[in-house]
């Protein structure tokens, strides 16, 4: 019990606003809070059930996003998860050399795929309250971290280890996708706004540029298979990891070779679309995974 109530003491102080850790300050918040706008309405009430008695998110799906994170971080017992975020394809990092997903790359079903596939499992209608609340918050994050490409990219420990500078500040490659593309987005076209940043993205997301990629981006749904979101998940990791191996990894070697390591001009305007965009994805993507999940829950 002592544990506990320090957890809750910690994560009150670790979260004063918006939730942090990968994808940065507002990239899983994005996810949670537009998703839940995405939600049919009794799927929408019954989640919120969940989550205002959950003592980290207090109904709020943006922390509730974050919960993993900050939960492995926190709690000695929970270190476990941290494999849970990534799947670790391996130092492959050019096109010739880039593989797909294989089921070695998830021992114990403890990596993206493997606990998208159990927290499916346990969020379904008949499951225990408790149970539920746990699988939400895991789904909601996962379904991010998916969606951010070197969390499928093991060369350099998914960018961890490659080096530059942003803003005349060190930082990582993984950093840089993870956090610091889309802190400036916000602080540059919405004036810091997060609230301005969410309005444009459902936008975008309901009748904008994102409004004609749905089917495509919900293609392995069909026939709707959202019991098996494993395969969804593996068809995901691998198009990430193509894309770390055809772009992310080759970008970085030019610019080393270049002596160019300064991120924080070029490469974010080449690549601040990119990241809304997988953000979007995955909300799409979440959205969709809840209300075929929970449609005929009974609250």
């Amino acid at each position: 019990m002592l544990r506990y109530l320090l957890f809750i003491l910690c994560a009150t102080l670790y979260l004063p606003g918006l939730p942090v850790d990968a994808w940065g300050e507002y990239g899983h918040a994005a996810v949670g809070l537009l998703a839940q706008r995405l939600l049919h309405d009794h799927v929408r009430d019954g989640l919120q059930q969940l989550l205002d008695f959950d003592d980290y998110a207090r109904g709020d799906f943006g922390r509730a996003a974050n919960w993993p994170d900050a939960i492995k971080s926190i709690d000695p017992s929970y270190r476990w998860s941290l494999a849970l975020h990534f799947v670790e394809m391996g130092e492959e990092h050019t096109p010739d050399t880039c593989h797909d997903y294989a089921p070695h790359l998830c021992p114990d079903g403890r990596c993206l795929v493997g606990a998208l596939q159990n927290y499916t499992q346990r969020i379904r209608c008949d499951a225990p309250a408790a149970s539920r609340r746990e699988a939400l918050k895991f789904l909601i994050h996962l379904m991010g971290d998916i969606a951010q490409p070197l969390h499928s990219g093991g060369y350099a420990r998914g960018g961890n280890d490659l080096k530059g500078v942003w803003e005349g500040k060190p930082v990582n490659l993984h950093k840089v996708w993870d956090e610091y593309m889309l802190n400036k987005t916000i602080a540059e076209q919405f004036d810091g706004r997060f609230d301005r940043y969410l309005d444009r993205m459902e936008q975008e997301i309901l009748f904008g540029r994102y409004a004609q990629w749905h089917a495509s981006w919900l293609s392995c749904f069909e026939p709707p298979s959202a019991g098996d979101i494993a395969s969804c998940a593996i068809e995901w990791v691998n198009a990430a990891h193509r894309f770390d191996c055809s772009y992310v990894f080759p970008t970085y070697s030019l610019a080393k070779t270049n002596g160019t390591l300064e991120w924080s001009t070029d490469y974010h305007r080449e690549n601040a679309d990119r990241v809304n965009m997988f953000i979007a994805r995955a909300i799409v993507r979440l959205a969709y995974l809840l209300n075929t999940l929970l449609d005929t829950c009974v609250h």
